[in-house]
This record gives C-alpha cells, structure tokens and sequence, in this order.
C-alpha cells in the first residue's frame, strides 16, 4: 500500500492550522451555548428583548401574536414582572410553573400608571394579552387552550374559518378598525360559520358567545352594531376587574 508523506515543511504549517481551527469552533460552541441559556433564565434579562420566543416558537405551538411580535425594551421598573408575562404567554412553559394567581399579580403590576406610561406600544399590547388570556381562564378555559384561542396569524394561511375567526376577535375588540365598520350581518355570519367549528374548545366557546351578546344587543337592544359591541366588551371587563380585585 502506497502511503502518503507529509514534509517537515508543510507539518509546520498544518498543526498550527489545526490548532486554530479547534479553536474557534470551540469558541463558537461555547458562544451558542451561551446564547441559549441566558435565553431561558428571564429573570436575569437586561432590558433589550431576548431571542427568546424566536429560539422556543421552533420547538413548540405559536405563542400568541403579541409575544410572536415583541422586539423591544422591557417597562422601566417591571423589567422581572414583564418577562414573567412573556413566559406566561408562552405554550411551551410547564403548566406546573404558571397559576392564574402569579399571572393576577404580575399583572396588576404591569397594568400600573407608571408602568403603563413607560411602555412603548407592543409592551402595552403583551401586558393587555396577559389580561385577555386571564379573563379566558376566569370563565373556565386553560391557559394552553386560552393561548391557543389567540393565534391569529397562521389564519392568514388557514381554511376560511379560521381567518373568520381571525375577523371576530377583531370584530369584538372595540379598538381595532375593523370593529368600527362591521356591521350586524357580518357578525351573524360569522357566528353561524364558527358554531361547528369550534366544538368544545372552551376559549373559542366564550368568544362566540361574546359574539352572540353583541347580536342580540342589536337585534333585541336596539344598539347600533358599535355600540353594542362596546357594551359587552364593557361588560365582561367590569366583572373581571372585579374578580381581580
């Protein structure tokens, strides 16, 4: 067998090669390892945010769109209590280490003047989806099932109903523009396509029958569609703050 030598000349440029080369892909290994650890211990985030729900959206369910959009600084002075809010909102968060007490609180935390007043637009929108998933799981829903009723952006690719249902969560928040210019055939249509649709999934079941209250505010209450929008929203917000005290 013919074997292959190599000169002193070229074995003194190849080692040193070789040593480089580990050496970096040594480094790289531990930069990545880095990367991912300190992704997943939020309390000790610093305030830009993290790659977090880029690294865990490969590896379980869309977490719900606020978080899926979220690219900025945490609140001044609820940096810890607002990644708890994305770790709640988060699907692949163990249920053991979330109860609707912790969310109640880091809320109420959240939801405060000065809280409220240094966060930019989407910290606003994740501290109001924390409240939204919470008011699903005061009437019965769990928050996976609460999470998984506010996914709306795969709809954007999705059969027909579930861009319907996209439309009726926008409908049913009086903010958006779309609950501005719906009108009362919209929302009967909608509510007859999503009726078989969404089974028993508790969370959906409570959107439609939102749905059904702002109807019947119109056709029993003489509201115009608007109107009776706001007034059920009105309505179900009243008897959560209540509830949360």
């Amino acid at each position: 067998m013919r074997r292959t030598h190599i000169s002193p000349q070229l074995k003194i440029i190849y080692h040193p090669m070789m040593h480089t080369c580990c050496a970096l892909l040594y480094a790289l290994f531990l930069t990545q390892f880095a990367i991912r650890v300190n992704a997943f211990h939020t309390p000790e985030l610093p305030l830009h945010a993290h790659s977090l729900t880029t690294l865990r959206s490969t590896l379980t369910p869309s977490p719900s769109d606020a978080v899926t959009t979220f690219n900025g600084d945490y609140p001044s002075g609820a940096q810890f209590e607002f990644a708890e809010a994305l770790k709640f909102l988060l699907p692949l968060t163990p249920e053991h280490e979330v109860t609707l007490s912790e969310m109640e609180a880091t809320f109420k935390h959240l939801d405060a003047e000065l809280v409220r007043q240094s966060c930019s637009e989407p910290a606003e929108e994740v501290i109001d989806e924390l409240w939204r998933t919470i008011k699903l799981m005061y009437n019965g829903s769990s928050r996976l099932s609460a999470l998984a009723s506010r996914q709306t952006k795969k709809a954007k690719r999705s059969p027909s109903r579930l861009r319907m249902y996209a439309s009726v969560l926008s409908f049913l928040n009086p903010s958006s523009p779309s609950s501005k210019t719906c009108n009362l055939n919209d929302l009967k249509t909608s509510k007859a396509a999503l009726q078989n649709f969404i089974e028993s999934d508790d969370a959906k079941i409570q959107v439609v029958v939102q749905l059904d209250k702002a109807i019947r505010g119109v056709e029993e209450g003489g509201l115009e569609v608007n109107d009776s929008i706001v007034k059920a929203w009105e309505e179900r917000e009243s008897l959560a703050r209540e509830r949360l005290g």
